[in-house]
């Protein structure tokens, strides 16, 4: 099914079924995606292996440890990058600290700094979630890519 903004409507009319969000081609534009199944084990691990040599940027965004307990960790020697390639970790709640082992999503860092505390109705009903990834794609995405073009142009 992949990522849930792949089918999250409004829909653009003539795209293809598996990626025809608005909000998904918006923030997806030019890009090509593959997906794998790292729970197979072996076939699981040697395609992401040799994917992860034909390109320059490799981005980890599951919690720390993920990847080594499936085997294509970079710790572990499974994923090797070339020279002059690039490796981005982003952890939602950071690699280490109180939170490091909680799964991370916009609602739960909005709902952390308080900001789902200034939607809604006043005093009288639930939080409003925001109609976008705020801190997901203001914060983390936003950070990461800084970091990969600050590490590209080091290479």
């Amino acid at each position: 099914m992949g990522d849930y903004v792949r089918w999250s409507p409004p829909y653009v009319e003539g795209a293809e079924d598996s990626a025809r969000s608005a909000y998904y081609l918006a923030l997806n534009r030019g890009k090509r995606s593959i997906r794998l199944n790292l729970k197979e084990g072996a076939r699981g691990a040697r395609c992401c292996s040799s994917s992860a040599r034909e390109y320059d940027v490799l981005l980890e965004s599951f919690r720390p440890g993920v990847l080594d307990r499936l085997g294509v960790g970079l710790t572990n020697g499974c994923v090797r990058r070339t020279p002059g390639s690039c490796t981005a970790r982003s952890a939602g709640t950071g690699r280490t600290g109180p939170y490091r082992d909680r799964s991370g999503h916009d609602m739960n860092y909005l709902g952390l700094v308080g900001l789902l505390g200034l939607t809604g109705e006043a005093r009288t009903g639930p939080p409003v979630q925001a109609a976008g990834q705020i801190a997901d794609v203001g914060g983390g995405a936003l950070m990461a890519a800084f970091g990969i073009l600050a590490a590209a142009a080091r290479a």
